[in-house]
C-alpha cells in the first residue's frame, strides 16, 4: 500500500513591537515622555507533514498572491 503526505497549512502574522525609554528627572518628580512606538509584522506560511513532522516555511512582508504563490513553488520542489 501506498502511503501518501498529508499537509496541513496555515498563515499568521507576527508583529514585533519595541521601545527603549531612558529618562531622566529629578527624585519625585513625575516625567512624562512622549514615544513613538514603531512596530514590524512577518508573515509566516506555513505547511507540516502529519505523519512524519516535516516543516516547509516561508516568511513573508505581506500576505498578497504573489507570496502565496512563492510559497507553493517552493512547497512542491521540497515535497515533490
Amino acid at each position: 500500500m501506498e502511503r501518501k503526505a498529508l499537509f496541513f497549512l496555515d498563515e499568521c502574522r507576527t508583529v514585533i513591537s519595541t521601545s527603549i525609554k531612558k529618562v531622566l528627572a529629578k527624585v519625585g518628580s513625575k516625567p512624562v515622555m512622549r514615544v513613538n512606538i514603531g512596530f514590524s509584522s512577518i508573515y509566516v506560511i506555513l505547511a507540516i507533514n502529519a505523519w512524519t513532522g516535516e516543516v516547509v516555511v516561508s516568511l513573508a512582508k505581506r500576505p498578497n498572491s504573489e507570496s502565496v504563490k512563492y510559497f507553493l513553488r517552493y512547497f512542491k520542489r521540497r515535497v515533490g
